[in-house]
């Protein structure tokens, strides 16, 4: 009995609470079994290993579904926002002023697209930055010698000095055909007799012009979108045509009545060049600027001269501000509706040619509008529209690569450009910005900033 409690006492901790110790050796496998023992625990603890890695990745998985649900829901709440239909009274000007048209110079079959580009990139006073898209050299610039001329306060005194530094536009014929003192002739002969012209009137006369061959270099870079484009200068590009008109007052001055006619038609032949060859709805709203002031000195030329054609010219001006536009769209409209008009003007050919490529700018913002083509990329409509515009709209490998460079606007978009709306939008763009990372779709931050962004897109 005293030996047996002893036993007890003696007996090892771990076989109170458990199996006997012989229990914890490994038991020898049957005759092509496996052994069972420490390998058991091992691969328990593998299995463990490989749930908590499943369940982070699954973790992992929703945060970006629920991070995506916010471009997918700004898309679907928004319905085609970022269509904005800006360039419909670019359009109606355009039409509109077409009755200028016959007044334009005729053109020279010698002249190449490529030369009249080389010569409206001359044209353009030097830029210090060209963004993104590197520009040709320019071996000989155009120089403005009205610049450095003398024009003091007691000159031109029916003329005074208003949209540009020179005498205004709207009165210097009627001044010249008054009669100017030496002064102002020699200030106007100045004007009149710059090396300028020469390349101003090829360009009025080219049968087309490569305005974006001409003055970019090519291939354009792989990482530039369309809105780093430079365009070209309004007010530098206005003040070729005020200056022209006193070019006309020259001539007019001092008798040469032939010569002042052509530096009037060669305003609107520069202004219609700037139209029939523009890539943007802004191109078009220049040359139209440009045509009126052509055709506004001409017609009055024509009056103090006694010409008949005065009439017509007059007749030619477009209606003012109160007259009927020419709707395209609806007050209210879908984007389906949206979406038909602009695959409408860009594949219709008798359209201005700016208002077909801004239709098309338009076009590629179309991921932007629905939840299908912003998870899987442009739909097969616009891309075909694309297509057919790279066979009858782009004439020249600059307008060919402009084309390709605007299809990819939402695929190549990499900027970090938030628009003002606060905390909130600032988290939205963001929740966008990590989901566009993470599933390398570049369309759900761009689209999130787009739609955001009062402007549609930053440019």
């Amino acid at each position: 009995m005293t030996q047996s409690k002893i036993g007890e006492r003696e007996r090892p901790a771990g076989e109170w609470f458990g199996a006997p110790r012989e229990g914890q050796v490994p038991v020898r496998a049957p005759l092509g079994g496996k052994a069972a023992g420490a390998g058991a625990g091992e691969t328990s603890r593998g299995s463990h290993w490989l749930r908590r890695l499943g369940r982070v990745l699954r973790d992992a998985a929703i945060a970006v579904a629920i991070l995506a649900m916010v471009p997918i829901g700004v898309v679907t709440v928004s319905r085609g926002y970022v269509w904005r239909m800006t360039f419909t009274n670019t359009r109606a000007r355009l039409v509109q002023g077409e009755a200028t048209r016959p007044f334009a110079p005729s053109r020279d079959a010698r002249t190449t697209p490529m030369q009249a580009g080389l010569a409206l990139a001359a044209m353009n006073p030097e830029r210090e930055n060209a963004g993104a898209f590197p520009l040709r050299p320019v071996s000989d610039r155009a120089v403005r010698p009205w610049n450095g001329a003398e024009l003091t306060a007691g000159m031109f005194p029916t003329a005074q000095p208003g949209s540009w530094s020179g005498p205004s536009s709207q009165s210097i014929l009627e001044a010249a055909a008054a009669g100017l003192s030496a002064r102002e002739v020699a200030y106007l002969q100045t004007v009149a007799t710059a090396p300028l012209w020469t390349q101003y009137d090829l360009i009025a006369r080219a049968p087309a012009v490569d305005i974006l061959g001409g003055r970019f270099v090519l291939p354009y870079p792989d990482d530039a979108m369309i809105f780093q484009m430079p365009i070209m200068r309004f007010a530098a590009t206005k003040e070729l045509a005020y200056a022209g008109v006193s070019r006309a007052a020259y001539h007019l001055a001092v008798g040469q009545r032939a010569e002042a006619e052509a530096a009037l038609k060669s305003i609107i032949g520069f202004g219609f060049a700037i139209i029939d060859n523009g890539t943007f709805a802004i191109d078009g709203l220049i040359g139209r600027v440009i045509v009126e002031i052509g055709r506004d000195g001409l017609g009055r030329f024509y009056t103090l001269t006694g010409n008949p054609r005065a009439t017509a010219v007059v007749a030619a001006k477009p209606p003012g501000a109160g007259a009927t536009r020419f709707p395209q769209f609806s007050n209210t409209p879908t984007a389906e509706y949206l979406r038909d008009q602009l695959l409408r003007t860009a594949g219709n050919t008798a359209e201005p040619r700016p208002i077909r490529y801004e239709a098309l700018q338009q076009l590629s913002l179309s991921s932007c509008t629905n939840v299908r083509e912003l998870v899987f990329g442009t739909g097969s409509d616009v891309r075909q529209a694309y297509d057919r515009a790279s066979r009858d709209l782009a004439r020249f490998p600059s307008e060919r690569a402009i084309l390709d460079l605007v299809l990819q606007t939402t695929d190549r978009a990499r900027d970090t450009y938030v628009p003002a709306g606060g905390v909130v939008v600032r988290l939205l763009v963001g929740a966008s910005t990590l989901a566009g990372t993470v599933l390398d779709n570049p369309r759900m931050p761009f689209c999130t900033r787009a739609i955001f962004s009062q402007s549609g897109f930053p440019r």
